[in-house]
Parts: structure tokens; sequence; C-alpha cells
């Protein structure tokens, strides 16, 4: 519960929050004075992680939103977010696990990222050529061929795991995808979405396969914290995320 609501704030503000008091009430704390049934809340303590002691200045033009924006609709909304937890978890923890650790190797980060719009696209669209009916007997078909070509059980085992996932979207479909289903967010974030998604794509299959025919088509450095960190692609990752966004 209470990282559903600080997730949501983070989406709001696009930096981590985190709770400097926990209050609440318990049956064991209840006491009897004068004839009278007392509750006194008690503070609740817990391990958190290390806060800043100078926290950064935030300002409206630095948030995704703000309460003004909401306000008239801010209880639906936040009962929103709750509900799509339970199908976007999985999207959830990866954007907000890089959000709320900074020191994560910037290539980490940005498989991250990927791996949040991967689960985004397969949570909300699916994605995939074939319908399950349909690729299943070609799926069987290459079975068969791959059982008779004699090679060692791992190599067949890889190739069978391969195929079995075949007809699922490429990581460049689904992002190809997703710019022209939400072009309305990417236009205002990115001017040559063409040449995005090819780097995304490039730079998310070297530093998977560490294949040296991807490294230079693969972008590192000041490019690279472009495409995970800066501010402007940072809000792109959270428009995909909040409720504006047709979800």
């Amino acid at each position: 519960m209470m990282k559903h609501y600080q997730n949501f704030l983070s989406l709001w503000i696009t930096e981590p929050v985190y709770p400097l008091a926990i209050i609440g009430i318990t049956e064991a704390n209840k006491q009897t004075i004068n004839d009278k049934l007392y509750n006194p809340p008690v503070e609740i303590y817990y391990h958190s992680p290390e806060i800043s002691k100078a926290p950064k200045t935030l300002y409206p033009h630095d948030m995704l939103f703000t309460f003004k924006d909401i306000s008239d609709r801010f209880e639906i909304l936040l009962k929103n977010w709750f509900e799509k937890a339970n199908t976007l978890g999985p999207v959830y923890d990866l954007y907000f696990g890089t959000l709320y650790n900074p020191r994560m190797y910037l290539q980490h980060q940005f498989l991250s990222l990927i791996q949040a719009i991967e689960a985004y696209h397969r949570c909300k669209f699916e994605g995939k050529y074939l319908s399950d009916e349909k690729y299943e007997p070609i799926y069987k078909k290459f079975e068969g061929i791959i059982n008779k070509l004699g090679i060692e059980d791992p190599f067949e085992d890889a190739l069978k795991s391969k195929l079995k996932y075949g007809n699922e979207y490429s990581l460049i479909k689904r992002l190809r995808d997703l710019f022209e289903k939400y072009r309305e967010i990417f236009d205002n974030f990115i001017d040559d979405r063409v040449a995005f998604i090819n780097k995304v794509k490039d730079t998310r299959n070297y530093l998977t396969h560490h294949d040296k025919n991807l490294m230079e088509n693969a972008v590192d450095g000041e490019q690279l914290y472009y495409v995970t960190c800066n501010s402007t692609v940072k809000n792109c990752y959270s428009d995909l995320l909040t409720f504006r966004v047709r979800f």
C-alpha cells in the first residue's frame, strides 16, 4: 500500500519520494483511563534508504503534472493507479527501480527501462504476430525438424526455446507500435523517432549479447545518458505509465 502511494508521487514529480514519518494505531496500544478507552497513535520505525539531507527544490515545470492539474479528479486517478498496479506491477517495479537507485550503472538503468517498455507493451497489447492457435502447428513443425537434426541437447533446447517465443513481437516492433499509438507523446520529446528506435534497439542488443559487430551502432557515454536519464526522455517514459495515456 505504502509503495503504491510512494510510486504515484514519484511519477508525479519524477523524483524519488520517501516517507519522513509513519504514524498508526494498534490494538496492542489500547488503554483504559478513567473508564474511557483510548487508542493513542504510535510511531512506526523501519529501515529506510539514504535520504538526501539537502532535498532538491522542485518547480512545476520539472513535474509531469501538478496537483492543480488533477485536483478535481485526484481520488479517481489515485484509485486508477492502484487498480493498474495489479496488471502493471512488473512495469512499476522496473521503472521505479531505476528511479530509486540512481547509483545503478547507466547500462543497467537503460536495460531496466527497456524491460519496462517491453513489459508495458506486453501487458497492454500482448503483441503476437499470430494467434496461439495458428502458431502452435508452425512451432510443432519446427520442433519436428530440430528433433531430426541430431544436434547436442543444449543446442537443441536453445533452438526450441527461441522458437517457443518466436511468435512474440521483437523489441523494435514493440517500440514502433508504441511510437505510433502514442505519437502525441513521443513527438513532444523525440525529434527523429526512427533514429531513436534504431539506437535503442542496437544498444539493447549490444549490452545483452556483447556482439562486437553491434558495438559501432550502440550508444555510450553522453548519448547513453541522453536515451536513459535525460529529463525529456524520462518524462517520455513517465508518460507511458501515467493515467493520461488511455489506461
